[in-house]
């Protein structure tokens, strides 16, 4: 049977709230790490367990920008920005996939010399997974939020295959974007059908986050008429041995909602938790539950 977190761990964000988390803060501007002959750009600050964050779609390392500092606090913090992200130029000898990315991730782990804890958003989470499953020895614990896996999703119940349909049949205004070659347009308009946002509604993030997306807009062609992924099925991630930690929004869409609970019983002694009145956007709308149940989990594993 799978173990499950309360929705915030009270003793837990006590002892956060007592430790006087600094003030938010710039994320430092990242220098690059080399990996497999690629440069990626690169975080690295803080001292303790390190905690390696994998941004999702239309991101890259600044995705973790109102995070970075309080977890620095006790442990070191490194982000990275994948293949393809970001403003600067990539070699165009790979496609845009998760297979690329997770031996992106890899060879990334493997050049920073030790085990890490991973920490998946959304499109990070197959890389992660599939991390996982390639270098168990260099993944200590696995924290999935969201993560965007409706492979295992598609020969489901009717209610599973119900909340895919549906959740793909909100991306009407992306591929329109996209067909039109509005990259800025389609990037607004993932953002607000990700995150269950009305028309309009990308004007209400962030500045940091704002800028980040645009910079990123260039990944929804990519995204959208990119190589069909090698289907992931409820079997692989069955071989995770690192402990597990599955996260959503109590206030999602079904489609995240469903994936998160099917992923987190295909892996091995998973734990689930779930967060009250915040969709995908969590990460970000309920920081401080959310670092609390996964730096919880972390430290105790």
């Amino acid at each position: 049977m799978r173990n499950r977190l309360p929705v915030v761990h009270s003793l837990w964000m006590a002892i956060i709230s007592m430790s006087g988390m600094a003030a938010w803060a710039e994320m430092p501007a990242p220098t690059t790490i080399e990996a497999d002959g690629t440069q990626f750009p690169f975080v690295s600050v803080g001292e303790g367990a390190a905690v390696l964050f994998v941004h999702g779609a239309i991101g890259d390392y600044r995705k973790w920008d109102a995070l970075w500092q309080d977890v620095a606090e006790g442990h070191e913090v490194m982000a990275w920005t994948q293949r393809w992200f970001g403003s600067g130029d990539w070699p165009d000898d790979k496609p845009y996939s998760r297979e690329v990315h997770a031996a992106d991730l890899v060879a990334v782990v493997e050049a920073i010399g030790k085990p890490v804890n991973l920490v998946a958003l959304s499109n990070g989470g197959p890389p992660a997974i599939l991390a996982a499953l390639l270098a168990p020895d260099l993944v200590k614990t696995l924290v999935l939020y969201e993560p965007n896996l409706p492979d295992v999703l598609f020969d489901g119940t009717e209610e599973e295959v119900a909340a895919v349909e549906a959740f793909f049949a909100g991306m009407d205004d992306v591929g329109a974007a996209v067909e039109a070659g509005d990259d800025a347009e389609a990037a607004r308009a993932l953002v607000e059908a990700i995150y269950a946002l009305p028309e309009g509604g990308f004007e209400t993030l962030d500045p940091v986050q704002k800028t980040m997306v645009l910079d990123n807009a260039h990944t929804v062609d990519l995204l959208w008429n990119g190589p069909d992924a090698i289907p992931i099925n409820c079997e692989d991630p069955s071989g995770i041995k690192a402990p597990t930690l599955v996260v959503n929004g109590g206030d999602t869409l079904a489609a995240w909602r469903i994936e998160a609970e099917v992923i987190a019983g295909c892996i091995p002694g998973a734990t689930r938790a779930e967060i009250v009145g915040v969709g995908h956007n969590g990460i970000l709308a309920a920081k401080d539950e959310f670092l609390g149940l996964t730096l919880q989990f972390v430290d105790t594993h």
